[in-house]
């Protein structure tokens, strides 16, 4: 049965049919985060490496051939990560030139790059990576419609067009209990076992979410 999906996955010309697929597995597997033929596909067919509890909307025509994904990252709908640009020093940026479809030329001949994100990063609705990036590091945040362009630093918040760093989740000392931590390597069980754990090095609880004044203690800061 799950062989049988992959190749529909894999044949389909559709997004909906190939989102269609994803959540049958997802049921048959009994989890959205947690399935492993979802991500076998997109490693295998795809080249996008998915890691453990990531999960969104990871769509094959929208996300660039080699990007990696860390473990408990969060992709929004219509996130955009690109590994090439049409060529601005060539007499002409049309793709029939380049594109081997078109026949003019019968290999890819642009420079492609690969983005390797880390653990617990947020991508927001309609964000967009450009291919002059190459790692977004653990912790960060993107805001919804940002446009980005060059590497983001560990924990950072960044939004806009082009995208700048509007501050950061926590200050150094937290980033690097954070960090000392490596809390995305632990399962799912094990994760929230030891939530209270990780908690008091942010000095946030989970229920603290609902009182605005809790939350504030726990809010971004800059540097």
């Amino acid at each position: 049965m799950l062989n049988l999906l992959k190749w529909l996955y894999c044949n389909s010309p559709m997004e909906k049919i190939r989102r269609s697929i994803f959540r049958i597995i997802r049921r048959l597997e009994g989890g959205y985060y947690y399935e492993e033929t979802s991500r076998s596909i997109l490693k295998q067919y795809f080249n996008i490496d998915v890691g453990y509890s990531t999960a969104g909307f990871i769509d094959v025509e929208k996300i660039a051939r080699g990007t990696v994904f860390g473990n408990y990252c969060g992709i929004s709908e219509n996130t955009y990560i690109y590994n090439a640009n049409h060529p601005p020093r060539y007499f002409t940026t049309n793709a029939l030139m380049f594109n081997p479809r078109f026949g003019c030329v019968n290999e890819d001949v642009l420079p492609r790059t690969k983005l390797i994100v880390g653990h617990d990063v947020w991508f927001g609705l309609s964000s967009i990576i450009l291919p002059s990036v190459n790692n977004i590091g653990n912790g960060a945040i993107i805001a919804a419609a940002a446009v980005v362009t060059k590497n983001i630093e560990p924990y950072a918040i960044v939004g806009g067009n082009p995208a700048r760093v509007i501050g950061y989740r926590f200050n150094q000392s937290v980033i690097r209990e954070l960090e000392e931590s490596k809390w995305w390597l632990l399962s799912r069980a094990e994760l929230i076992k030891r939530r209270t754990e990780f908690e008091k090095i942010v000095g946030l609880s989970i229920y603290d979410l609902k009182n605005p004044e809790s939350s504030k203690r726990g809010s971004s800061s800059s540097r």
